[in-house]
């Protein structure tokens, strides 16, 4: 298994972000976890480029969780290469496929009538963002806590920042795709994704320590890339930082 991140960099309010797909290739085959923004396919489409490949060349793509960075392109990704196979949690595939709303857009909608009247604008805005994404009809393959894919990743259900969220240990490499129940902040410290929007902050601490007990030894993240350094210590770290 070859396991290649990819950095898809893009302009949010005024300053230069990066998301961090990850490619595998799997006997030949093609799998990417999570899409990035619907607005970020073009730097998807150069990224895999530079790996001699294009969206038709995708076997499969894994769902981390329903948030508009990570599947906000799958929409289209699906129009371009109808034979697609789409992998996500048993808890999310609702969400993905439409049947039910979304956890960010019910918080979104519970948020709103919360904001004071100056930040009306902006609640109405992550609302719309929220409603924008665009839905595939069915998901292929639902997973859960344990499963073995692909001849060799481990899913993980790693439930805080949304409920179905997963992460995907290679066990050969002791690699973990941590996808948001972690991000690389600058500097290399770990912290919890987007802690004021994590809809069960205990539990997110809670996959950090499933996550520290698998003793990895390389780490991806969707938001800050690869770490080798240090990452147990930096999960105790972390573990302690939010410990009450």
């Amino acid at each position: 298994m070859k396991i290649s991140v990819l950095d898809i960099a893009f302009n949010q309010h005024n300053a230069i972000n990066h998301i961090h797909p990850t490619l595998l290739e799997i006997h030949g085959q093609y799998f990417l976890t999570d899409t990035g923004y619907e607005d970020t396919l073009p730097q998807l489409q150069t990224a895999l480029n530079q790996h001699g490949i294009d969206l038709t060349s995708l076997h499969g793509i894994i769902i981390s969780h329903d948030d508009i960075d990570h599947l906000g392109a799958l929409y289209n990704i699906k129009k371009v290469n109808p034979l697609l196979q789409v992998y996500c949690s048993k808890t999310e595939e609702p969400s993905v496929t439409g049947k039910t709303e979304a956890e960010r857009l019910v918080q979104a909608k519970q948020l709103l009538q919360k904001l004071p009247e100056e930040q009306q604008a902006w609640g109405k805005n992550f609302v719309a963002l929220q409603e924008s994404i665009q839905r595939i009809p069915a998901v292929d393959h639902v997973v859960q806590d344990n499963d073995l894919i692909l001849g060799g990743i481990r899913v993980i259900e790693t439930p805080g920042h949304t409920r179905g969220h997963i992460s995907l240990y290679i066990e050969a490499s002791k690699t973990l795709i941590a996808n948001d129940a972690l991000v690389v902040e600058p500097g290399g410290a770990l912290n919890i994704a987007n802690p004021e929007f994590t809809l069960d902050l205990q539990a997110a601490i809670g996959s950090v320590q499933k996550i520290h007990a698998l003793n990895i030894q390389t780490l991806i993240c969707f938001h800050g890339g690869i770490i080798t350094d240090h990452i147990q210590q930096k999960l105790d770290q972390l573990i302690h930082q939010y410990k009450i």
